[in-house]
């Protein structure tokens, strides 16, 4: 008889800026299935001029966290994969596994995801992980079809790898 493997301890890392549209959404779906969230919030995007990006904010602060998982960080990167990286350090020095990079856009089927949690604690050797994403345009009315070929990168095994581009 073996012992089943432990469930990994995973944390949400959220690089957004002004991104309110399916941020509420998105903190839903992974609410349950991770330890703790970290929202890294940029003082100016990556590229281009700022906007105002209070609406962002207001949705992290109001955010409903029983259970004291959210964290807001705001801070000032020169660019996507700093930023991402920030986020992989504070999930180490916090002690969890796997780090869930979600995008503001991105909302999970909870028991999906729960499900992939699951599957990865049979295979820890296995650095990075990615997933096929339908995308959606606009609205969740409107699909794109047929579904893009691109699968980001979407769980990652804390202190053994590293952003070198963008989700990369």
């Amino acid at each position: 008889y073996e012992t089943p493997p432990a469930i990994p301890r995973v944390g949400a890392v959220y690089c957004i800026y002004e991104d309110q549209r399916w941020l509420k959404s998105s903190l839903e779906s992974v609410y349950q299935s991770c330890e703790k969230i970290y929202c890294l919030v940029g003082a100016k995007p990556w590229n281009g001029e700022g906007v105002d990006n209070s609406a962002t904010l207001e949705i992290v602060r109001t955010f409903p966290d029983p259970y004291g998982k959210i964290e807001l960080i705001q801070g000032d990167w020169p660019s996507e994969e700093c930023q991402r990286n920030a986020g992989l350090d504070l999930l180490e020095s916090y002690g969890l596994d796997y780090c869930l990079i979600v995008d503001a856009d991105e909302v999970y089927e909870p028991a999906e995801l729960d499900g992939m949690i699951k599957f990865i604690s049979l295979r820890r050797y296995v650095p990075a992980w990615r997933v096929k994403l339908l995308t959606y345009w606009k609205s969740e009315q409107y699909r794109i079809e047929p579904p893009e070929s691109y699968r980001a990168v979407n769980l990652l095994r804390v202190g053994k790898v590293r952003f070198e581009s963008r989700r990369e």
